[in-house]
């Protein structure tokens, strides 16, 4: 080994082997094709960026155009194994030092910059309680582990709420920057184990099988899982990578010059690949998220295949168009701003598909322009920092950790009234305010965020675990979702009035139907399961002197079974069937009470009051009665059990809820009453009771 020649290479992490090392090594990438600048990838880039903005804007017919992403991840892997292996081939070994300081400089300055302006801007419009939501959400994306922060907090990517995070999109730069940090290492221990491009080729091949494995056994059970996570995405990278191997070691765009029928059949499969990734970016096929992201890495595949063996061709040309190499360059800063400004934006006016291109896509473009001339470019071109790798990756992760840690999670956590308010009160009664203003009082709005009874874990199936309080005097017994837990300080107080036990048996998302499941999320897989525990073992074991059911309102078209005997039912049949069967089992047993669902919100009443200086900016109009309550009744009249309404205390005359009821906050969401006010339905819970067991 000798000392590392040149000025340049003496802050290498690794010391250059000898010069004939680096002569002998030569002939193993000796037919590859030198690699420079791509400027039909710069347009590649652009078109990528552009599908997710339009998906994220809320075109229906762009709702495929989450698979821009897919695209993203093949080309980062083409491109970096590419950088990698010309530093293999010109210098036998890789300048970890020099590859890190440049992905440190290319992509930590914007993204702190971003972080910190977006919660700065936070403070203009987001409540004090939507902020603090946010804090470890800002946290994730400034340490490159938001795929993983988003798995563990279960967050869904496909959700269209406003109250998304501003900082959600960082889910894929955090997989691309955990590639960059992994990748490299283990691309040179295979090559000191083998100097040999077969063995990268053959190691990357086994990462490739490894992931595509994880994607398909995760994406059967849990899509955010399968999704979000590194392990389960990082085969759209890895392929980029083998493709680049895969042109180092043939020499495939080098034979592809020599012959130029192979360059005219390039170009059609460019165009024809270009096309069919434009058709799968909209609903025109429907197609599960996993699914759909293998047919946007092997169209990715071909299109950039294609695009590198095509020579100057008309698809080549397009794409190296100015315009588009420009949007190209700047896609990293388009991508960053796009999704924030859409998010902030939504949180104060209701922004639809054509105007949200507009806040996002255009504003993200400018905003992104501005940031390549002032802070990316000025830090990328700097021969200074060039020569000081060590230096930039410690300035890198500093600047991250401060901005990230420190400045943003301030700003977040500051105590303050948005300056420009959340449009979230209803319009139809806007001008009915005649009404003494009443001021909104500053609350714990975190603490009445999390405002929920707690309840024991009930999964014995005899009912052991399940219950609350003891009673002499029998048993209630509570069945269904949040909304009967919501309940459970109401039923206390008429359990502890009657010297009555009172036992639950909930479970989040699960309705009290046997054989009906809410949606195909995977947290409510195991709903139908637990159901069927209920009402086969569980009620008979508790033996009540009365049931409770209660379940938040869903649309009908939102319903689905595990159970084989009712999988042709359509939603509303199956809905109706499970419902009579289960209340026809309840009442041949014990009296039963179904508590209505309540109204569920268009926004969230408590980020409201949180915002807002008096109490009528959050008045907001109920929502009448659906399809799912009306059978409901019916069937409950059919079988004798008995149904409550409790919409008219909060949302009088049945037109307007209001979010203050004596002085006590009534939601803690859009979906739940807090436990002070569950309280308050006492009385009118109590008189039911009274009719079904008497007074």
């Amino acid at each position: 080994m000798v000392r590392a020649r040149g000025n340049r290479d003496k802050y290498s992490l690794l010391v250059m082997p000898a010069a004939e090392t680096v002569a002998s090594q030569e002939h193993l990438f000796a037919s590859s094709t030198p690699w420079g600048h791509r400027p039909h990838l710069d347009g590649l880039r652009a078109f990528a960026v552009y599908a997710v903005v339009l998906f994220h804007a809320g075109f229906g017919w762009a709702e495929g155009g989450f698979i821009g992403v897919d695209l993203f991840f093949l080309l980062s892997g083409y491109l970096v194994t590419n950088v990698l292996l010309s530093d293999l081939a010109g210098h036998g070994t890789l300048r970890l030092g020099r590859f890190y300081a440049r992905r440190a400089r290319r992509l930590i300055p914007a993204a702190t910059v971003l972080i910190v302006s977006v919660a700065a801007l936070s403070l203009l419009v987001l409540p004090s309680l939507n902020r603090s939501t946010i804090i470890g959400d800002a946290q994730a994306a400034s340490l490159w582990y938001a795929n993983w922060h988003f798995i563990w907090e279960a967050q869904d990517y496909f959700a269209s709420e406003a109250g998304e995070s501003p900082f959600l999109h960082f889910w894929s730069l955090a997989i691309e920057e955990q590639f960059y940090l992994v990748f490299p290492l283990v691309m040179l221990g295979l090559w000191r184990l083998r100097p040999r491009l077969s063995t990268l080729v053959g190691g990357v091949a086994v990462a490739f099988s490894l992931s595509l494995i994880s994607q398909i056994v995760l994406a059967a059970n849990d899509t955010n899982r399968a999704y979000f996570g590194t392990d389960a995405r990082i085969y759209q990278i890895l392929l980029g990578s083998l493709l680049a191997m895969a042109f180092w070691k043939w020499n495939v765009a080098g034979s592809a010059s020599r012959r130029p029928a192979m360059q005219g059949v390039a170009e059609v499969v460019g165009w024809l690949s270009i096309g069919a990734f434009v058709v799968f970016s909209t609903n025109a096929i429907d197609l599960s998220v996993s699914a759909r992201g293998f047919v946007a890495a092997a169209l990715s595949l071909s299109i950039v295949c294609s695009l590198e063996v095509s020579g100057k061709s008309s698809v080549v040309q397009t794409l190296s168009a100015r315009p588009l190499q420009y949007l190209g360059q700047i896609s990293y800063g388009t991508y960053l701003w796009h999704w924030p400004l859409f998010v902030l934006a939504h949180s104060v006016l209701e922004v639809e598909p054509l105007a949200a291109v507009v806040i996002s896509g255009v504003g993200g473009t400018a905003i992104a322009a501005l940031s390549a001339d002032l802070i990316e470019k000025p830090i990328r071109t700097t021969t200074r920092l060039e020569m000081r790798p060590l230096l930039v990756i410690g300035t890198g992760v500093a600047a991250a950790v401060v901005g990230g840690l420190i400045v943003a999670p301030t700003l977040l956590g500051l105590d303050s009234r948005p300056v420009i308010p959340p449009a979230l009160a209803s319009v139809a009664v806007q001008g009915q305010v005649e009404e003494a203003n009443v001021a909104v009082l500053d609350l714990d709005w975190e603490a009445l965020s999390n405002d929920r009874a707690e309840v024991p874990p009930c999964e014995e199936a005899d009912g052991s675990d399940c219950f609350v309080s003891q009673g002499s005097n029998g048993t209630i017994l509570l069945i269904g979702d949040s909304h009967v837990r919501m309940l459970l300080p109401a039923i206390e107080a008429i359990a502890e009035e009657r010297d009555m036990s009172v036992a639950i048996d909930w479970a989040g998302g699960c309705t009290w139907q046997d054989g009906l499941r809410v949606g195909e999320a995977p947290a409510f897989a195991g709903c139908n399961e637990r159901r069927a525990l209920t009402y086969s073992s569980r009620v008979d074991a508790i033996d009540p002197d009365f049931v409770l059911l209660a379940g938040r309102v869903r649309p009908v078209w939102d319903f689905y079974t595990n159970n084989e005997d009712l999988a042709d039912l359509g939603p509303v049949e199956l809905f109706s069937t499970t419902t009579t069967e289960t209340l026809e089992w309840l009442t041949d047993r014990q009296p039963t009470l179904i508590v209505e669902p309540i109204p569920t919100m268009s926004n969230d009443p408590l980020s409201c009051l949180s915002a807002a200086q008096f109490e009528h900016e959050c008045v907001v109009e109920s929502i009448p009665d659906d399809l799912e309550d009306q059978i409901t009744r019916r069937v409950a009249a059919e079988f004798g059990a008995l149904t409550v309404d409790v919409d008219e205390l909060s949302c009088p005359g049945q037109q307007q809820c209001q979010p203050f009821i004596d002085d006590i906050v009534v939601r803690r969401d859009r979906h739940h009453f807090t436990t002070s006010y569950a309280r308050t339905l006492t009385p009118t819970i109590r008189e039911a009771v009274d009719t079904l067991l008497g007074p």
